[in-house]
């Protein structure tokens, strides 16, 4: 089997696309330890997942380079901060990248219920009066479920980076 070369082009994007899940990993340190090695796993699979999804086939090689590249995950995880801001440069491009961007923050946002049942349920239920006002994508009962508050406003805040309106979560 040959090995993939790493293309210094596909680096910013593999990048960001690590740093999605990441960023979405500190937005609720509810959970402690146990949530962020989750969702560190979370990350993986999904970088894994995405190599073989019809929709990330524009920007496959960058899900190479990110799976392959581990030892450049250490750099990466430097300066979370600026990953909303930076985030803002792929408003512009192919709607499948930005997609990727904001699908790892998503499946690490779901990774962990990070609150307690009582609370899940009543934000799903006032989620479903929201929902009738809003279109885009409808999340099922256990994704909304399981994101908490700060990380819905977190996803919210890159929807509107990544150009996603209806993205955003009510």
């Amino acid at each position: 089997m040959s090995e993939m070369r790493i293309e210094k082009e596909h680096v910013p994007l593999a990048r960001m696309l690590y740093r999605a899940g990441l960023w979405m990993s500190c937005m609720d340190p509810d959970g402690g330890e146990t949530a962020r090695v989750r969702e560190h796993g979370v990350i993986v699979a999904t970088l894994e997942r995405m190599k073989n999804d019809p929709g990330a086939k524009t920007f496959k090689p960058c899900l190479h380079v990110a799976t392959k590249a581990r030892h450049l995950w250490s750099d990466w995880e430097i300066d979370l901060y600026s990953f909303l801001q930076e985030s803002k440069t792929y408003a512009k491009d192919d709607l499948a990248i930005r997609r990727g961007i904001y699908m790892m923050a998503y499946k690490v946002a779901i990774a962990y219920r990070e609150r307690g049942f009582i609370k899940s349920m009543m934000a799903f239920l006032l989620s479903l009066i929201n929902r009738a006002e809003t279109s885009g994508p409808v999340f099922s009962k256990e994704d909304y479920v399981a994101i908490s508050v700060s990380e819905k406003v977190a996803l919210n805040e890159l929807a509107v980076a990544l150009d996603l309106p209806d993205y955003k979560i009510p």
